[in-house]
């Protein structure tokens, strides 16, 4: 039960960093337009 709950809320961490780290990158192009 702990093992499944474990790899669920793994899951969900790596899906939340993920959309983070896009937010992120929309972010700083928004702010910073000419560094890519």
């Amino acid at each position: 039960m702990s093992g499944a709950t474990r790899g669920i809320r793994v899951q969900l961490w790596d899906e939340a960093l993920e959309v983070t780290r896009q937010l992120m990158d929309l972010a700083s192009f928004d702010l910073h337009p000419s560094t890519n």
